[in-house]
């Protein structure tokens, strides 16, 4: 796989898991404390061949996983967390019951497009979720804006209450 690739596909999945964290900082659901969030990924998009012609990419899968240190404060709001990069923002955000969904926009140099994230909590525990995101990148090795679509499913699990060496873990 190209390196300008993997690190897009790296970054993308690191705003697909924030997109997928709000959930964490909603009023009753989740706890304070330290959090694994793993996102697996799938990508397409279409690679030209000659000017004018493109045939579909085999998909890229990929996995990440990461830890997140949520505060007391951040637990007791209404707010979801800021997205992890300033390229994305958050949109038309909704609550109900158990499941927190909204849109995410990105407008960045490696990649601009839209999609929308969902997580349920089945526990203050544990909860699971699902990206979709379709845009233009621009990427090392690649033709500028081309387009790539991404889903992605995530889970989250708390692990302790004592974030220890991850107390500034965004």
């Amino acid at each position: 796989m190209n390196r300008g690739w993997a690190a897009y596909l790296a970054a993308a999945a690191v705003s697909a898991t924030a997109a997928a964290l709000p959930g964490t900082a909603q009023a009753a659901h989740g706890k304070a404390g330290l959090w694994l969030v793993q996102s697996w990924a799938t990508a397409h998009s279409k690679l030209p061949l000659k000017p004018g012609q493109a045939v579909p990419a085999p998909p890229s899968f990929f996995m990440l996983w990461r830890v997140r240190c949520v505060q007391a404060a951040e637990v007791a709001s209404n707010d979801p967390p800021p997205p992890n990069t300033n390229e994305c923002t958050y949109a038309n955000l909704k609550h109900a019951g158990t499941t927190f969904s909204g849109d995410q926009i990105c407008h960045g140099t490696d990649f601009d497009g839209r999609g929308h994230f969902s997580i349920t909590y089945d526990s203050d525990t544990h909860y699971t979720g699902t990206t979709t995101m379709s845009g233009k990148a621009s990427l090392t090795g690649l033709p500028v804006n081309q387009p790539l679509s991404m889903t992605y499913a995530t889970v989250g699990k708390w692990i302790k209450a004592d974030c220890g060496q991850y107390k500034n873990a965004p």
